[in-house]
């Protein structure tokens, strides 16, 4: 751009105030207008270039604008004053070109000091440190992300085995539901058809068609075998031990499931405060860092900026008079232009912030970014698939059913005595049932110190996996809660 109005009017005005143009001190000026035109325009060229070539990572505009102001008007002084040195300027000239002078000085001087430069730099700080957050926060985002989902694959990982040991209990409780002491009762009740066949035959060998006299003793000697025979007979005590010993490794395993449930859901919980106290904590203060930020850098603020800016060169522009205001204001124009663009970017670099963080890092955080960072539905799901195995109802009804098994177990492991009275001597029959009620009572005290047992061991495990208990040792409603 020439810029070129100022200077043939200043031409103009010398040749109406000293028309002699042969005239040496005319051809001076004269000349000093010609060649000062190439300084002038080139030093508004360059700051012009200087606000539009600027580097925003840079700084430091301010004190180059002004050092090309101050060389500008180094070199006015220095050519108006030796464009006069050799020559004598009659009053009226005189007084004119002093004045022409200290008006370019004017326009420079005025320019050197507006605020302009400087709200280029800073506008393109915003722009810059707006892009660098951005990029920061995407990488911020990113990690956070990482480290959230490291956590959250153990935390699924602990529920997962949680369901896995259900299911395993499942198994073994609709195992033991199925059995309930029926291997031990299909031993006993063959041991004790064993012994009533015993005492059957022994009878038979005693008493068979003895007379009167002889028939009493026979009884004696068949009622004494009875009694030890249809006692508690010794070999039924390993069948019992054996029972016994099944019956707590299955409660042991039910003692281990429950054990870990229980580690599981330690472990889920101090994982989940990690979480908390880590990856929600370092977003949620990484949010309250934006949300400062912006309530001092927003895009109001650059707008601002833009303003000052362009307000300062327009002051100077109506502290100029005649066609040097047209130079000006052409420079302004250019000037603008170049703020316009960097407006443009800073836009353009806040849509890009929005378009990335809005919902995460600023604004309301949305549900997408709620779930995202805890993933509730995930783990409601994992949790449903642990109610769904409805194991503390399990539980119950085997707790339920253990007492009325055992009674059955004992009808039903005697039936053979209960049988085999009626086809004895009527002497045999009472010492039968006398027997045969000994070895219930025996047989229910065993039996009920296992159940006794498994009652307990089974009620503690069901109130472990109370659905409300399970749905509160896996809960996300304390990380839910933090984010809103």
């Amino acid at each position: 751009m020439a810029y070129s109005r100022r200077l043939p009017e200043l031409a103009a005005q010398l040749n109406v105030l000293f028309p002699d143009i042969n005239h040496p001190a005319h051809r001076a000026l004269a000349n000093c207008i010609v060649l000062y035109a190439p300084l002038r325009e080139t030093a508004l060229n360059d700051l012009a270039e200087l606000l539009d070539d600027w580097d925003p990572r840079d700084s430091g505009l301010a004190d180059r604008w002004k050092a090309r102001v101050d060389r500008i008007r180094s070199e006015l002084d220095r050519h108006f004053g030796d464009s006069v040195k050799d020559v004598l300027l009659e009053e009226p000239v005189r007084v004119f070109w002093a004045n022409a002078v200290e008006a370019e000085r004017a326009f420079f001087a005025t320019l050197r000091d507006v605020v302009t430069p400087q709200r280029v730099e800073d506008i393109g700080a915003y722009q810059v440190t707006l892009r660098q957050m951005t990029g920061d926060l995407q990488t911020n985002w990113n990690d956070l992300l990482g480290a959230d989902g490291s956590l959250e694959s153990d935390q699924v990982r602990l529920v997962r085995q949680v369901a896995e040991v259900i299911q395993q209990l499942i198994d073994e409780v609709e195992r033991q539901n199925r059995a309930r002491f029926a291997e031990l009762v299909t031993t006993l009740q063959g041991k004790l058809r064993q012994s009533v066949e015993r005492v059957a035959a022994k009878v038979r060998e005693t008493v068979g068609d003895k007379v009167a006299d002889a028939l009493a003793a026979a009884l004696e000697l068949a009622k004494s075998y009875g009694k030890d025979e249809l006692g508690v007979p010794s070999e039924v005590e390993p069948d019992l031990d054996r029972t016994a010993s099944e019956t707590q490794v299955y409660l042991d395993k039910v003692t281990y499931i429950a054990k870990v449930y229980r580690e599981n859901a330690a472990a889920y919980r101090s994982l989940m405060s990690i979480e908390r106290g880590g990856v929600l904590t370092m977003f949620m203060k990484t949010r309250e860092q934006v949300h400062a930020y912006e309530e001092s850098n927003n895009l109001e603020v650059a707008n601002r900026m833009r303003d000052e800016a362009i307000r300062a060169l327009q002051d100077w522009t109506g502290g100029i008079t005649g066609d040097a205001q047209d130079d000006a204001e052409e420079f302004v124009d250019r000037v603008t232009d170049v703020l316009e663009r960097d407006w443009d970017a800073c836009e353009d670099a806040r849509d890009e912030f929005e378009d990335r963080f809005a919902g995460i890092f600023t604004a309301q955080l949305t549900s997408d970014t709620i779930e995202t960072l805890v993933e509730k539905a995930m783990f409601n799901r994992e949790v449903e698939i642990i109610l769904g195995f409805n194991a503390a109802d399990l539980l119950g009804q085997a707790q339920g059913g253990l007492p009325a098994a055992a009674d059955d177990a004992v009808a039903l492991a005697t039936q053979p005595l209960a049988d085999a009275g009626p086809s004895f001597p009527e002497e045999l029959i009472d010492l039968t049932r006398q027997q045969t009620e000994s070895f219930r009572a025996y047989l229910r005290t065993q039996l009920r110190a296992q159940v006794d047992r498994a009652m307990t061991t089974l009620g503690e495990t069901r109130t472990l996996l109370d659905p409300s208990r399970i749905r509160q040792d896996f809960s996300r409603e304390e990380l839910e809660a933090m984010l809103h």
